[in-house]
């Protein structure tokens, strides 16, 4: 089954906001993980101008540089930012097909860059995007926290979680994940924004 075949928050002001749903545990494993050719290559986010690339890594993973255009987005210090270097696995999980990102340790280990996604994962976490390509266009959105804490919060969804300040870090282990991802893959109002990247290159 490719990508296209697949009927599945702006990614990135999500992400950069702080709000990342990060987890200790993968939701794709390297055992049930799939690969997608049409997914290689560079892609950019239309809103952004953040370029995401997508390479293969061995049979079924794959190797993401992202990298973001603009550092500290709305404030006076704005600057160029940095490509950041995770480890991926795309792998379905209920009605949804879902990338699994791990940041790749740098040379000088797991530091701080001037890519507030990546440093978002420095703990090292997992966190998951839903995705689709439709169109020549790559569609990424990930579980809204907010949304997520507020259906933890009413005994809708029981998951092993932490909060860290206003984060939410889920600590479930990669079963009882996928058994929730699976319900959530097709639970629209659980994805309140979505990021759309069109192709920018092989």
């Amino acid at each position: 089954m490719t990508l296209r075949s697949i009927i599945l928050c702006s990614l990135v002001p999500v992400c950069m906001s702080g709000c990342l749903l990060r987890s200790v545990h993968p939701l794709v494993t390297e055992q049930s993980a799939t690969f997608a050719p049409e997914l290689l290559g560079s892609w950019t986010d239309m809103k952004t101008l953040d370029s995401w690339t997508f390479r293969r890594s061995g049979d079924r993973s794959y190797r993401l540089l992202y990298y973001q255009r603009v550092s500290k987005r709305g404030t006076p210090t704005e600057s160029p930012g940095d490509t950041a270097v995770f480890h991926a696995h795309l792998g379905l999980v209920g009605g949804g097909q879902f990338l699994d990102l791990q940041p790749v340790e740098g040379p000088n280990g797991y530091t701080s860059l001037k890519n507030e996604f990546y440093n978002l994962h420095l703990f090292p976490t997992h966190s998951f995007l839903r995705v689709r390509i439709d169109s020549g266009l790559l569609h990424l959105a990930q579980v809204d926290p907010d949304w997520l804490q507020t259906q933890i919060d009413s005994g809708a969804v029981s998951i092993k979680h932490e909060r860290t300040g206003d984060a939410l870090l889920l600590t479930a282990s990669t079963e009882e994940l996928q058994a929730l991802f699976a319900r959530l893959a097709t639970t629209s109002e659980a994805y309140s924004v979505e990021a759309v990247l069109q192709r920018s290159g092989p």
